[in-house]
């Protein structure tokens, strides 16, 4: 993903825009290490807000953050079938350390969940132990045959909270409380709208009773699965000995739940808001939201001082209403820095120059519209900060307004094989919820799957099973996804 000038148009081909953004964005390139990416600057720094917003959040719901090993004991791993079974293709296993053989292999992180569980029961014996809530900030590996930049690595990056209860009643609300607190983020921060529901057993996550998801629509059509919460039951505390003892000589087992977002949600960003220009960042989460350039025409004598004396003013009034900004006072043309910053994602352009200076004015462009508005000096910090939430506001709106269109509601095998010929769409219809039902989704077409079991009221009821014709048990989302 070498930096270039051209970015493929979505109409030419999709998944060859989506690789031309992240290049032109400098977000990330390829490495020497098969499946695995260099997450650049520029990605670093978007990344890091993701930490830094949802991180608040975490903390703010009473979860500390921990560091567990990223090498774990395979006897570990096969403590819990389910899980092992469930991750054992994907699997990196360190079989020799220092020129030695090792008795049990280590294996490099797919998720935290046994070694972490392993240190739990040493630390849970009585009620008073409850309620462990931990959050792990971390890279994990998992084998991809198919890898695409921030959506499929072997090496990628998350956070993983997991939690431990005395009660079931207790476990079930945490796992509904931080599937909340992922739709407030991604759709108040990240501007994407999202549909909350619970997944089939087929997609359940390895060990879980049940898994929750947000799942969001691409500007293709295509779903992308954007965070997950999961329901643990008591599977891994049995497997583990995590019990608290209460009253004369007795135990039981705690109730757990894991829950986790990854470098995926950048992916989320790109697809979700991004034009033929290159990349569009939500003003929210954008580290860097506005770019001040300075125009410097060498035709045109501007004094020194008065420049600096209009640069500090700029500077004053962005950092009075918390606008975050960066300087090009580079000598390269506008329509250069113009384009260098237009793919790059920045929010807002502020440009100035020798005509800005003695005017007494500033010319705001916004990124999605590019739109240009001339603003008095006095007036810029409020200018920008109401550009900066108009921005928000009209980047969801458009995103919700794509979720509605590429909706159907489908009733028959038939009318959805139709649909996804037609193009990509979520499919709303109506499910029986067997296993054997499960299987038969493939019928719908090449690639569809069960997104999830809306937790919300769906846009229409299905009465009836749109493979079996049986009575529906469920309303479900079928669609093609990342």
């Amino acid at each position: 993903m070498s930096e270039q000038t051209r970015i493929t148009p979505r109409s030419e081909g999709y998944s060859r825009w989506y690789l031309d953004v992240i290049a032109a964005a400098r977000l990330a390139s390829y490495s020497d290490v098969p499946g695995c990416m260099i997450i650049e600057p520029n990605g670093c720094a978007l990344w890091e807000r993701v930490t830094e917003v949802f991180d608040a959040r975490i903390k703010a719901t009473g979860h500390r953050n921990v560091k567990y090993p990223a090498l774990i004991p395979l006897s570990l791993l096969q403590r819990e079938t389910e899980h092992v079974e469930g991750f054992a293709p994907e699997l990196a296993t360190l079989t020799h350390l220092g020129g030695t053989k090792l008795e049990d292999p280590l294996v490099l992180r797919p998720t935290s969940e046994t070694i972490m569980y392993a240190d739990f029961a040493k630390k849970v014996a009585s009620r008073s132990d409850l309620p462990i809530k931990i959050n792990q900030w971390c890279n994990i590996w998992r084998m991809e045959r198919r890898t695409l930049p921030f959506l499929r690595t072997f090496e990628f990056y998350w956070q993983e909270g997991h939690t431990a209860h005395a009660t079931e009643a207790e476990a079930q609300q945490e796992v509904l409380d931080m599937l909340q607190e992922y739709r407030r983020f991604v759709e108040g921060t990240l501007a994407i709208p999202c549909i909350p529901g619970r997944k089939p057993p087929g997609e359940r996550f390895a060990g879980a009773e049940d898994t929750y998801s947000i799942e969001a629509m691409m500007q293709n059509g295509k779903g992308l699965q954007s965070a997950t919460s999961h329901y643990l039951g008591q599977k891994f505390s049995r497997a583990f000995g995590i019990q608290y003892s209460y009253g004369v000589g007795q135990s039981e087992f705690v109730y757990q739940t894991s829950w986790g977002m990854s470098t995926r949600i950048i992916g989320a960003i790109i697809m979700s808001h991004s034009d033929d220009k290159g990349l569009v960042l939500p003003p929210r989460i954008a580290p860097v939201q506005a770019a001040i350039l300075l125009i410097i025409d060498k035709k045109t004598s501007v004094d020194e001082q008065l420049r600096e004396g209009f640069l500090d003013a700029v500077r004053r009034q962005l950092d009075h209403v918390g606008v975050t900004y960066v300087l090009d006072a580079t000598d390269r043309k506008l329509g250069l820095k113009q384009y260098d910053w237009e793919k790059q994602g920045i929010p807002l352009r502020i440009v100035v120059g020798a005509s800005e200076i003695a005017h007494g004015q500033v010319m705001l462009i916004r990124r999605d519209t590019s739109a240009k508005m001339t603003v008095p000096l006095g007036g810029l910090g409020a200018a920008a900060r109401l550009s900066l939430e108009e921005m928000q506001s009209a980047l969801f709106t458009a995103a919700q307004e794509r979720l509605r269109q590429k909706s159907r509601v489908c009733t028959t095998l038939e009318e959805i094989r139709a649909a996804f010929k037609e193009g990509n769409f979520f499919v709303h219809t109506g499910w029986a919820g067997s296993k054997e039902d499960e299987k038969g989704v493939k019928e719908a077409g090449d690639g569809v799957t069960l997104r999830c079991i809306p937790l919300e009221r769906t846009p229409q009821h299905v009465d009836t099973c749109f493979l079996t014709g049986r009575p529906a048990e469920h309303q479900v989302i079928l669609a093609k996804a990342y």
